[in-house]
């Protein structure tokens, strides 16, 4: 970690993780990010830097690397996680670790994608479930306010061929696009069915 971090320095490269934030700024709007490993309680230290970051920035983003391997749906602990990370200020939820999509929630009007899935993997030369996605959000400020927020979601699979991992993520189109599309709505579905 500490060689990661000194060659990104060598390179002007922000990064963030643990109690290290970092805030970049896009057309004067200042967006802080924070990036957690399986976190377990929203303790003194998340609090403190969602504290930290709202004074400074126009809005948080909250990357985190959590749940189990291989579940379609995170855990009950990090649905309310989640929403208490939100309800204290984080503006959008990024999450991944368990290897496959997961569905995307919308709480209080803030997004929470729960696992992106893999995308540049090489720990496995051939996985049963290759499925993966890029997640774009676009937040609109107008006079430092959020007026509108859009997100769209691009299906991939992590290689560029069916029969193994040739480590070339690859943009899915035609009826493979729409399988794994229907598998991030049926996901976000079992979320929404957890919560009621």
């Amino acid at each position: 970690m500490e060689d990661t971090k000194e060659n990104l320095e060598a390179v002007d490269i922000d990064y963030f993780g643990y109690e290290t934030t970092c805030i970049e700024e896009v057309n004067g709007i200042k967006i802080g990010f924070i990036g957690l490993s399986f976190p377990n309680e929203f303790g003194d230290l998340t609090k403190s830097l969602i504290a930290e970051l709202e004074d400074e920035t126009d809005l948080i983003v909250l990357y985190v690397h959590w749940g189990i391997e291989r579940d379609e749906a995170p855990q009950e602990s990090q649905i309310e996680l989640a929403h208490t990370w939100i309800d204290n200020g984080v503006d959008l939820v990024i999450g991944s670790h368990p290897h496959v999509v997961q569905g995307i929630e919308i709480y209080n009007g803030k997004t929470i994608v729960y696992s992106l899935g893999n995308f540049c993997f090489g720990g496995n030369k051939n996985p049963n479930d290759k499925d993966s996605m890029i997640y774009q959000h676009t937040f609109t400020f107008t006079n430092g306010e959020v007026t509108n927020e859009e997100s769209n979601v691009t299906a991939c699979s992590i290689s560029s061929i069916s029969s193994a991992n040739n480590y070339q993520p690859t943009v899915l189109t035609g009826d493979e696009k729409t399988r794994v599309e229907v598998k991030i709505e049926e996901r976000s579905e079992l979320i929404k069915n957890m919560i009621n």
